[in-house]
């Protein structure tokens, strides 16, 4: 499996960085073209998703937009017909449970998209030589990554970003980004 160190290098015909929607979406498109080609996704966290991960969940979270414009173009995404739906937005955890069952059921030459995932690694530095792109993991025992192409899909929405108001330090109460709020 791809997420085990057992090598200190190891060679991909294509990178991603970031296992949200795109470097998945991209990820399939590539490997319906070429099944057969050596490729991995690295995320740095240990569940897929992105901003949709169940590690971002909490109460109130919801779709930005409704069923026909969610999900992607080869499955469409579905939620139960019991769930509450508020102008065809549905709550996140349907996102979340549809991008952890794509990655399972999408299986090219005998490696789902989950398999092609090395949870955990995050990337520190990028150097390109003679053609070859090295990347190196923040950890100690990080094996170099060496591929001839290279993604990154790390979103736009993966580092918060906390608006600054008028009179903010006179503001009395708390000011908190969606990305905390599934510590309260």
């Amino acid at each position: 499996m791809a997420g085990e160190n057992q090598e200190m290098e190891e060679e991909y015909d294509l990178v991603i960085i970031g296992a949200g929607p795109s470097g998945i979406v991209l990820a399939r498109f590539y490997l319906s073209i070429h099944p057969t080609h050596r490729l991995t996704i690295l995320e740095q966290e240990d569940v897929i998703g992105g901003v949709w991960s169940s590690a971002r969940q909490y109460g109130g979270f919801r779709s930005e937009s409704g069923l026909r414009m969610t999900g992607f173009s080869d499955i469409p995404i579905t939620v139960p017909t019991d769930a509450e739906q508020y102008h065809d937005t549905f709550e996140s955890k349907y996102v979340t449970k549809y991008l952890e069952e794509y990655v399972d059921n999408h299986i090219y030459n005998g490696q789902s998209l989950r398999d092609r995932i090395i949870f955990g690694y995050q990337v520190q530095s990028v150097e390109k030589i003679g053609g070859i792109w090295n990347l190196h993991g923040s950890a100690d025992d990080a094996k170099i990554i060496r591929t001839s192409k290279l993604v990154v899909a790390t979103g736009y929405n993966s580092i918060p970003h906390m608006p600054v108001f008028p009179n903010q330090d006179q503001f009395q109460g708390p000011i908190v980004h969606q990305k905390e709020e599934r510590f309260r």
